[in-house]
């Protein structure tokens, strides 16, 4: 599972012989996209600096780069054509994977860990701009759910073709666990199956929701808002014994499942442990081998497996997977 990791001074030479790896192959390719010598190592300097230049590495051994940049791009203001939205974007450039990782998916990836990063600033949508003739790239921005907006220009590379693709339709609001979410935390939690991977047994009634919330309380925990419905509950647990450690934790509601909420939600519970609490925290998480879904919530985070084990789980045997960040 790739990961993301912010470059720093110094490293511009190691990001600039990954450009010359993909400027290579794009001109083996005929298409003309960097082969006016931009990006150069003056560039790469500039997001370094500026702290948006992130190496992409595939089981710590660097394997790409790209820009992620959240100042704006000023050629987008030009923009022949609609943007979806008129807010706070993300904006991609320069991404490139190396010739040893090239066609095994990360590029894919790349989008999504920048997608993840831009929903944890609360960032609505991500856009990114390509070369006409590019049709790689092109087939995978429409695979990965951007929509062709129209073109940009820009004074010395031309035309490009420019996308973008909004990622939290609503934002969410996390709101401060209380007992006034009972009534809305009842759906889920007397929903057995949405319940299923969880140590939790469903509840019956408001008040076994206030008592449930009440056992929460001491803890940063956190309730799941979006346009007034409250859509589940996370937080994090202290370890009892080891001072610094949290296990984390998120239930949604089955409606909101499949909506990119839980990595919203395990994203901003993380950043908030960390400027509530300083670091270094350790975060820790179990999760059923039957539930991969959560399994690529963690992995998005930054989560590592460390171990597996077997547990009785109501009523019958299952693998338990234990990750650590």
């Amino acid at each position: 599972m790739a990961t993301m990791e912010l470059a720093k001074p110094g490293q511009e030479m190691e990001a600039l012989a990954l450009i010359e790896q993909g400027r290579a192959r794009l001109a083996a390719r005929g298409i003309d996209q960097w082969q006016d010598g931009y990006p150069n190592l003056s560039s790469l300097q500039e997001d370094l600096r500026r702290e948006r230049g992130y190496f992409l590495l595939e089981d710590g051994s660097t394997a790409g780069y790209l820009c992620l940049d959240f100042a704006g791009e000023p050629a987008y203001e030009d923009l022949e054509g609609r943007w979806l939205s008129n807010g706070p974007y993300g904006v991609i450039h320069r991404l490139v994977v190396g010739d040893a990782f090239a066609g095994q998916g990360l590029a894919k990836q790349a989008f999504a860990l920048a997608g993840e990063i831009c929903r944890r600033r609360g960032v609505p949508s991500l856009r990114v701009d390509t070369h006409q003739q590019n049709r790689t790239m092109r087939g995978l921005l429409e695979r990965m759910g951007f929509s062709l907006c129209g073109a940009v220009h820009y004074p010395v590379s031309g035309e490009r073709l420019a996308y973008e693709k909004l990622l939290m339709p609503a934002a969410l609001d996390f709101q401060p666990l209380d007992e006034g979410h009972a009534q809305g935390l009842l759906p889920l939690w007397s929903d057995g199956e949405a319940l299923w991977f969880t140590n939790m047994n469903p509840l019956a009634t408001v008040e076994e929701a206030r008592q449930r919330i009440r056992v929460l309380l001491p803890s940063d925990s956190f309730a799941l808002v979006r346009e007034g419905e409250v859509l589940g509950v996370a937080g994090c647990l202290p370890v009892p014994g080891q001072p610094g450690s949290y296990g984390l934790y998120y239930q949604l509601k089955r409606a909101a499942w499949g909506h990119g909420h839980g990595t919203a939600a395990a994203l901003w519970v993380l950043d908030h442990m960390r400027q509530t609490h300083g670091e270094p925290l350790t975060f820790l998480a179990e999760v059923a081998v039957e539930n991969p879904a959560s399994e690529r919530i963690l992995r998005r985070c930054g989560f590592r497996m460390t171990g597996e084990r077997q547990a009785w789980h109501r009523g019958r045997a299952i693998q338990l997977r234990s990750y650590q960040l």
